[in-house]
């Protein structure tokens, strides 16, 4: 009986989690607008299944931040403030600095080359208006480093944050593309000091990078958001 029980939560899990990523995908392509009310009844039909998944997923994404619900009034796309995105970039300096201290030793300068082609493909992906790949890509980017730096915790703290950084980019990466220096030249410094083994550069480059991100960021302050 106990292990029956447990199988079919570990299903339920399966579908909720399912459907929480499906509705990630979903706002990372644009399909809904920061500010769009979300409505469960039409979300689970879209997406073939009942409500209680989806409405589960819902609850997954408020906690992530990428959804904002109110009491009685609906459930909507976040609409990203300035200054969560500014908390966001002061999390990412602290984490990812951090993850390329730890990696340093397990890096190799052809690292670089990966590094430059996701970057490369990157820019093609964008170029052609395939946003939520290039978005991926850029992820991948950042990701190198959580994956050599072999520490649990922080791997864990990146997986909950990653999922904001590409909400982050999907909201501001079509309305700035072409106001904005290519993915390779913004990740240029990053490169060439992976590429010459310089763990100081690499984390000046790192957080250079992160801190032209948001200056660049075209975002309403917290006072200026309304949801209707």
């Amino acid at each position: 009986m106990a292990k029956k029980l447990l199988k079919t939560v570990l299903i339920i899990l399966g579908v909720i989690l399912l459907a929480a990523a499906a509705l990630i995908l979903w706002l990372s392509v644009t399909e809904f607008k920061p500010g769009e009310r979300m409505v469960e009844a039409k979300i689970a039909k879209a997406f073939g299944v009942s409500i209680t998944p989806v409405r589960e997923a819902f609850s997954v994404l408020v906690k992530q931040g990428l959804l904002t619900t109110f009491p009685y009034c609906g459930t909507y796309v976040t609409i990203l403030s300035y200054e969560d995105a500014c908390e966001l970039i002061v999390v990412r300096k602290a984490i990812e600095t951090t993850a390329a201290q730890l990696a340093f030793s397990r890096l190799k300068p052809e690292d670089a080359d990966y590094l430059e082609n996701l970057c490369l493909l990157a820019d093609n992906q964008s170029a052609a208006g395939e946003y939520l790949a290039s978005i991926e890509c850029d992820v991948q980017f950042h990701e190198l480093f959580f994956q050599r730096a072999n520490n649990t915790l922080l791997r864990e703290m990146w997986d909950i944050t990653k999922s904001r950084v590409a909400f982050f980019q999907s909201i501001t990466r079509p309305d700035c593309q072409a106001a904005i220096p290519l993915l390779r030249h913004r990740h240029q410094a990053i490169v060439d000091a992976v590429r010459k083994m310089d763990l100081s550069a690499l984390c000046d480059a790192i957080g250079d990078h992160l801190d032209i991100t948001i200056r660049r960021a075209q975002l309403p302050h917290s006072d200026q958001i309304v949801y209707r």
